[in-house]
């Protein structure tokens, strides 16, 4: 939890930069030709278009839920979440 240690002025800044996101990728990606924004990396790794479906997938399915969840229920159990596959952890 390093963001509970964060003072007002990191938090703040913080959510600063997440605010300034979709305008710094659209100025990022503005120039990357259709075929390259959608290509997979060498190594198999997601493609700009791939990484900003991942991101919007992430808020959504991981973050989004989970805030909704601390709102709404007096004592949630929330499962661990799989940044990378964007699915929950299960237990081997």
């Amino acid at each position: 939890m390093k963001y509970a240690i964060l003072s007002r002025g990191e938090r703040e800044q913080m959510l600063a930069d997440l605010q300034a996101m979709p305008e710094f990728l659209s100025r990022q990606f503005a120039s990357l030709p259709s075929e390259a924004a959608s290509r997979p990396e060498p190594d198999g790794g997601f493609s700009p278009v791939e990484h900003c479906w991942h991101l919007a997938d992430l808020e959504r399915e991981g973050y989004g839920l989970r805030i909704a969840r601390l709102l709404n229920e007096l004592e949630p159990v929330l499962p661990d979440f799989d940044v990378n596959t964007g699915g929950l952890y299960t237990p081997a």
